[in-house]
Parts: structure tokens; C-alpha cells; sequence
């Protein structure tokens, strides 16, 4: 896993627009660390985590619950989504790119572990936009069973996904020149073309803290508060 995080938006109320009113990058973090703790696979996954800027409250949370963090400063989405890229081709095994805004519910890392390695290319974000857009791609929407969730073919998602080592590997060129732009529709829709097909969970393993495309049927605000429970700012 290579969860890439910034100091900002941790003043409460969150300043960027669109964001639930609950959202804190805490909770998404320990929300995550909840799920590794309760994975089969834990000793199978490591976890860096790239912080562009200084050392703040966040990082230093992090690195007390025993992360290692690896601090740069880029001060950019995308220069950060560079050094993320980068770092995947350093490690070995799968990759999960994953962003600080994104809360997980307790069996998701169970499930992205499993599902990546049966579909190569998988998001345990279940989109609402998926169910009301018309201008995805046409093509039949096929649905597969691994863990204890459905998925199904989807057009696209946004930086955080995972992906099969082999797969990383033979995509990589693409992925320099697409996915370091941010243009993650793009990228998805490029895949597409050469037949990788991207994959999700439902009901989702994780949300988008966008208020308004939460992943349906979870009841993120709980998760959310739950995992602020106990947290210490000092």
C-alpha cells in the first residue's frame, strides 16, 4: 500500500468544498488501520506512506501508530502522484495507490488483497455516478464473486485503486504518461482499449469522501465517528 497524504484539511469544518460534513483524514487513516489489523493477510502487506510537507499532527499520528513515513516535498498532486508511481516500481508485489481522503470499512483490506489478485485491476470504490451516467463506455457489465462481495465491471475511478504486480509492470508506460497527469478517467478509458478491465466491490469497501458520491449503502458517518473514537491530538 502507498498512501499518499498532505497536511491539508485537517482544520475543522474540512475547507474544501463538497467534503461530508464528517470528514476527517484521521478517521480515513485509522479507518485503514482497523482493517490491517483485522486482515489474515497482514503479514503479507506493507504500507509506506508518502507525505508531501512538513511533519503536522497527521503525520505524526501516523508515525505513532508505527507507519513508516517517507516525507517529500513536492507541494503538487501531481508531482506527489509522480513520486507514488515511482515508488510502485521500487516495491515488490501488488500495489494499492491509495489517496488520505478515503474511508474503509473493516474487511476491505481482506478483500482488496483477494480481489486483486483474481481481477489484476480493482477499486473497492462503488461509484453512484456508475448508476446515473450516459456516457461511460458501452459494454456489457459482467459480475464475478471473490471474498465476500459482488463485482463487476465498471468503466473507471479515481487514483485510488489497486493493481496486480504483472499487470503494473506491462501498463507502467501508460500509467507514467496518464496517470501522473491525474486524468484518471482517462486512464481507465485507455486501459480499456488494450482489454484490462477494472473492477468493484459491492456493496463498497471504501468511499470517496465526496458528499455527494458516497458509496451507497454504507453508513459512512458511523464509520467515520466510530474510528475518531479514542484518537489523541496532542
Amino acid at each position: 500500500i502507498i498512501y499518499r497524504c498532505c497536511g491539508l484539511e485537517l482544520d475543522a469544518p474540512p475547507k474544501r468544498v463538497g467534503r461530508p460534513h464528517w470528514f476527517s483524514k484521521f478517521a480515513c487513516f485509522q479507518s485503514l488501520h482497523q482493517s490491517l489489523k483485522h486482515s489474515k493477510y497482514l503479514n503479507d502487506i506493507n504500507v509506506l506512506v508518502l507525505f508531501d510537507g512538513d511533519r503536522c499532527a497527521l503525520s505524526s499520528y501516523i508515525e505513532d501508530l508505527g507507519y513508516k513515513v517517507e516525507y517529500i516535498y513536492v507541494n503538487s498532486n501531481l508531482g506527489s502522484l509522480k513520486v507514488q508511481l515511482d515508488l510502485s516500481r521500487r516495491e515488490k508485489g501488488d500495489i494499492y495507490f491509495l489517496e488520505d481522503d478515503y474511508l474503509h470499512t473493516l474487511d476491505a483490506i481482506d478483500n482488496i488483497y483477494l480481489g486483486v489478485k483474481k481481477f489484476g485491476l480493482i477499486t473497492g470504490y462503488d461509484h453512484t455516478d456508475r448508476y446515473t451516467r450516459t456516457d461511460d463506455i458501452a459494454y456489457q457489465q459482467s459480475i464475478y464473486l471473490s471474498g465476500n462481495r459482488h463485482w463487476r465491471v465498471t468503466e473507471s475511478t479515481t487514483c485510488t485503486f489497486a493493481i496486480r504486480r504483472d499487470l503494473l509492470d506491462s501498463c507502467y508506460p501508460l500509467l507514467e504518461s496518464v496517470f501522473t497527469q491525474a486524468m484518471d478517467r482517462v486512464l481507465f478509458r485507455e486501459l480499456h482499449k488494450y482489454n484490462y478491465r477494472l473492477f468493484s466491490a459491492m456493496p463498497a469497501l471504501s468511499t470517496h469522501a465526496d458528499a455527494n458520491h458516497l458509496s451507497p449503502f454504507v453508513d459512512w458517518e458511523s464509520i467515520s465517528r466510530a474510528n475518531m473514537m479514542g484518537i489523541r491530538l496532542d
